[in-house]
């Protein structure tokens, strides 16, 4: 008995053998490479579909910007300001702003005419972005009651009434005197000031600056003539009972790089460029233009990062038949998407398309009979590799332009 007791005793102390240590040793490494490598897939799915996930969500974020701003293209505002029988056309002294006054102007591969070097990597990928201008009051929807308009600094002064709903909505039972940046905001140098007089007609200026005392007074930059011909072509100065005055802003889409913009700098710099390409990326971009036509470089806007291309149609009526004819995006681009009167504009087709930020193929697939592209090819270290591209439609009703039947 006690000698079984002693062989027991031994059997338990004596370890595993070396054959047993190596077969579980080999089955923990085949458990922890699975597991790795179920990691690593895991980690390598997660990072594509964030990078699809960003592609997606900057397309929507620019594509619900510009489809806001196309909504409004018209709002308190001319049609057309060169044919509308409604404008006092003092044209032979407007600055270029107003010479070309219209809800919306969408120019043939835009974007590749004003920022060349910058659009390179779409350009290598056959895509031409547009470019669109929309005009409209954005900042205000009131129209401010005018007390007088008289002479002043070369130009006009024209005077608002202080005491009015309009005035109180915007400041909000403030003082004028507390009132004035929301005031300043809505009046801004540079901006087009309408006067819509109690007839229905519409003079246009440019604002020059506000002056806030106990009073509200709009100085308009000066104008070489007056116009003197005809009731509906007049100028309007003296007491202007019943006149209304807005202003209205004229914004461009566009694809750009906002490299050396300094807001945006730290944001769209170049991060691991031999990986992903980003040190030639380019975004959706909203400026506001000043009286020039020109871009004002401070109001620039990053709408959708990574952008690539930007296209667009129309659809437009025909005033005699009312018949609407529509006009989609193809490829090659109709030209007539880009010269049609703008006061028969009805709707405007819009193609946004991002890229992912790093590629993650190796092989594109074929364009779209309208242009469209699934992958975005960039070259990295001598080698074409492809990025995801993620591209979202919408059409946009121009609700303001339904007036125009002349």
């Amino acid at each position: 008995m006690k000698r079984a007791r002693s062989t027991m005793t031994a059997r338990r102390d004596r370890g595993f053998t070396l054959v047993e240590l190596l077969i579980a040793t080999t089955a923990g490494l085949m458990v922890t490479a699975a597991a790795f490598l179920l990691a690593k897939n895991a980690s390598a799915v997660f990072q594509e579909e964030t990078r699809i996930t960003g592609a997606q969500l900057s397309a929507s974020l620019g594509i619900q910007r510009l489809t806001n701003d196309l909504a409004r293209a018209g709002f308190l505002m001319t049609p057309n300001i060169q044919t509308d029988p409604f404008v006092c056309n003092e044209s032979g002294s407007w600055p270029p702003v107003l010479q070309t006054l219209r809800p919306v102007k969408i120019d043939a591969q835009g974007s590749v005419v004003a920022h060349q070097p910058d659009l390179q990597q779409s350009t290598n990928n056959g895509l031409a972005p547009d470019s669109i201008t929309i005009a409209s009051s954005f900042d205000s929807g009131e129209l401010f009651p005018v007390r007088t308009i008289e002479a002043g600094g070369g130009g006009k002064i024209v005077h608002l009434e202080t005491t009015n709903l309009p005035i109180a909505r915007t400041c909000k039972g403030k003082t004028l005197a507390l009132c004035e940046p929301e005031l300043q905001r809505i009046f801004k140098a540079d901006r087009i000031l309408r006067i819509l007089t109690p007839t229905g007609h519409q003079i246009f200026g440019v604002v020059d600056h506000l002056e806030i005392t106990d009073k509200i007074k709009v100085w308009l930059q000066p104008s070489p003539t007056v116009p003197t011909v005809a009731v509906n072509r007049m100028g309007y100065e003296g007491d202007c009972n019943y006149c209304l005055v807005n202003t209205i802003s004229v914004v461009r889409y566009e694809l750009q790089s906002l490299v050396a913009d300094t807001r945006y700098q730290p944001l769209v710099a170049a991060a691991a460029a031999n990986a992903t390409g980003d040190d030639l990326r380019t975004e959706l971009v909203r400026t506001e233009l000043d009286k020039n036509g020109l871009a004002d470089a401070t109001s620039a806007e990053l709408v959708s990062e990574f952008a690539v291309d930007l296209k667009f149609g129309i659809s437009t009526i025909d005033p005699a038949t009312s018949i609407i004819t529509d006009i989609p995006i193809t490829a090659p681009e109709d030209p007539l998407v880009y010269t049609t009167a703008p006061e028969r504009i009805r709707s405007v087709h819009v193609r946004l398309s991002t890229r992912a930020r790093a590629p993650d193929r190796d092989t594109p697939l074929p364009t779209g009979p309208d242009g469209r592209k699934h992958r975005f090819q960039l070259t990295i270290g001598g080698r074409s590799v492809y990025a995801r591209m993620r591209t979202l439609y919408t059409e946009v009703a121009l609700q303001n332009l339904m007036r125009a039947t002349w």
